[in-house]
């Protein structure tokens, strides 16, 4: 008799017979699991190769490590090598925050320009002049965008911001 026949008769049995129709469920519900855990182990083994207790190890992998707490449940996904490429490059892109952040980078941000005092990215801090030595700085109005953090900034409020996109 296969599992399948197995699950098969205790599913009827559990329909036909009120004395024991509750174990005979009970026990197809377990035939069912046992039936997916092999199906695992064999998808395992045609993707890996015949590799002995695979699915057992990796669930204990999994217990044993200390980030994960087994009472809660967990997605976990096997990658191809492809997909692992493809996940490494998405990941080099960042986090929606980063994205948000960035973007905002694209706005363009009016730099404050005074001869006595020294000027800096209105994003990062990060000092746009020179010090001169005399009391004076010399503001390094040739930069676009900031040399520290990349905010895209102007020194004269009429400048055309779309010739530098």
């Amino acid at each position: 008799m296969t599992i399948k026949e197995a699950i098969k008769h205790c599913e009827e049995r559990a329909k036909k017979c009120d004395e024991c129709g509750k174990e005979h469920a009970q026990l197809a519900e377990w035939l069912n699991e046992l039936l997916r855990y092999r199906e695992m182990d064999k998808k395992l083994r045609e993707a890996y190769g015949d590799c002995d207790g695979l699915l057992e190890r990796f669930v204990g992998l999994l217990c044993e490590h200390a980030g994960i707490d087994i009472g809660e449940p967990i997605k976990v996904r096997l990658l191809t090598d492809e997909d692992v490429d493809k996940w490494d490059a998405y990941r080099e892109i960042g986090t929606v925050e980063e994205c948000r952040e960035a973007m905002e980078k694209q706005k363009v941000k009016y730099i404050k320009k005074e001869a006595w005092s020294p000027t800096c990215c209105p994003t990062c801090g990060y000092e746009l002049s020179t010090h001169m030595g005399d009391g004076y700085y010399k503001q390094l109005t040739y930069l676009k965008r900031c040399p520290k953090c990349g905010q895209l900034i102007t020194w004269n409020r009429s400048t055309n911001y779309e010739k530098w996109e």
